[in-house]
């Protein structure tokens, strides 16, 4: 592991066990086993530590999702496995106060997470439709289908509504899962 990706999996450790709000440049650089002066040899912020070690996560997360897809060839085990892997890997750095924290202090990066779930989700979408068994759901054009889902993610899976309804990442995101596999199977 290089010194960017050792600093980037101490960023993460440190969300886990705060909040992105509450990580400091010391501690970061306390945790990656360094001194806080190569930490900024890397990044210049912590902002931007926080920004990589997200989009990190993200783009781990986006391809075990393609791998998934690509070998399993039922859809619905294909979305319950993602569901499974996206919880276990989001679920403990997506937390209540890391939500809040990004609503508050980060809403930038919310909406690059928001660009890339997106991207991945036009991608999964489409393949859904394709798999679908319901020749009504074959027969819709899938844009329509994964704009529509789009939607509902970013109504339902963003930190303003999971916060102020006091639900969880994981309960969200299964619950939504659900009705989606509903829909198309």
């Amino acid at each position: 592991m290089d010194t960017r990706e050792k600093l980037i999996a101490a960023c993460l450790d440190l969300v886990r066990a705060k909040g992105l709000g509450q990580v400091t440049m010391e501690e970061l650089a306390a945790r990656a086993g360094m001194s806080k002066r190569t930490v900024y040899r890397y990044f210049t912020s912590k902002e931007e530590v926080i920004e990589k070690a997200v989009e990190a996560l993200i783009l781990r997360i986006a391809s075990r999702a393609e791998e998934i897809i690509k070998s399993e060839e039922d859809p619905r085990k294909a979305v319950t496995e993602i569901l499974r892997y996206l919880t276990r890997q989001a679920s403990s750095v997506i937390t209540r106060q890391s939500l809040d924290d990004l609503r508050k202090h980060y809403p930038f990066l919310w909406q690059k997470i928001d660009r890339l779930r997106t991207e991945r989700l036009e991608w999964l979408v489409r393949e859904l439709v394709h798999c679908s068994p319901k020749e009504e759901v074959k027969s819709i054009d899938p844009r329509i289908v994964a704009a529509a889902m789009i939607a509902s993610v970013q109504a339902v899976v963003n930190p303003d509504f999971i916060v102020d309804n006091n639900l969880t990442f994981e309960d969200t995101t299964t619950q939504l899962v659900r009705l989606f596999l509903l829909a198309l199977f």
